[in-house]
């Protein structure tokens, strides 16, 4: 498992040193780490074995080598803000039991509270975008809906920027949104096909009779030009040939659309099914 950090994260630092919060850099690293190992533990519970971990200002991005299902997906996102309230509370009954702690906790309480109140908006990639898009009936709708509110919130988040700059500077909204932004436009190609696979032939077949169509493929073209071969009122199978022209394999639509959630769209045929 690798670890990443995004260079938002050392973007946030900056700001907090150059603002005079340097007392706040530990407080940030210790909640964001916490936050990650909270995610990471589900997904270990669950049987996902993680690839990658992204250290962002707002908390971690991890992804596997396998898809998480519905409810286990929902559990992982959820377990980052939970982290969050955890330290909240945890603080909270400290100060009870300890009042002379609070002025040494307090940033470490506004921190956590902060990243788990953000990481809980609607807004994909965010935890509360990942969870709503986990309990959703019509995912490629959600996940649509979910960016598109993402690349809004990141936009409000400049323009609150661009106003505070008129009474004291904030420039960590502006720290926050370029992720936020990244995050909602790129990088879900394989959850939008995954979606995809899981709802398309299911949903097809529900509404009325499908006639079943076969195309034939040299195993050099990419995906993305077979997906053009896909149609609302009928099922589509694939003959992949060599380049001697020779049958090699035969992919269903279902098949098809799996692959792609798991290989890149401009990925050959051949590439994908490792020829």
């Amino acid at each position: 498992m690798s670890i990443a950090v995004h260079p938002s994260f050392f973007a946030a630092a900056a700001v907090l040193l150059l603002t005079g919060n340097a007392a706040a850099l530990p407080a940030a690293l210790a909640v964001v780490l916490v936050h990650e190992l909270f995610h990471a533990r589900q997904a270990y519970e669950r049987g996902y074995a993680l690839k990658k971990i992204s250290l962002t200002p707002y908390g971690a991005v991890i992804s596997g080598e396998e898809i998480f299902s519905e409810r286990d997906a929902v559990a992982i996102a959820a377990a980052g803000p939970l982290s969050n309230a955890v330290i909240c509370l945890v603080l909270y009954a400290l100060w009870w039991r300890f009042p002379a702690a609070y002025p040494y906790t307090k940033t470490i309480f506004d921190v956590s509270f902060a990243i788990g109140a953000f990481n809980l908006l609607p807004f994909y990639p965010l935890d509360g975008g990942r969870i709503i898009l986990g309990i959703s009936k019509n995912k490629l709708r959600a996940l649509k809906g979910l960016k598109a509110a993402g690349v809004i919130g990141s936009f409000l988040m400049i323009v609150w920027f661009v106003v505070s700059a008129f009474f004291t500077v904030n420039p960590t909204p502006a720290v926050m949104a370029v992720p936020l932004y990244l995050g909602a436009v790129g990088g879900t190609e394989k959850e939008r096909y995954r979606y995809l696979y899981e709802c398309i032939s299911e949903s097809k077949l529900k509404k009325s009779p499908l006639e079943v169509k076969t195309v034939t493929v040299h195993w050099g073209l990419r995906l993305k030009t077979l997906l053009r071969r896909i149609e609302k009122k009928s099922l589509t199978n694939f003959i992949v040939l060599n380049d001697g022209l020779e049958e090699v394999t035969r992919l269903t639509e279902n098949e098809f659309l799996k692959l792609l959630t798991v290989k890149p769209l401009s990925a050959t045929v051949k590439e994908s099914l490792g020829f």
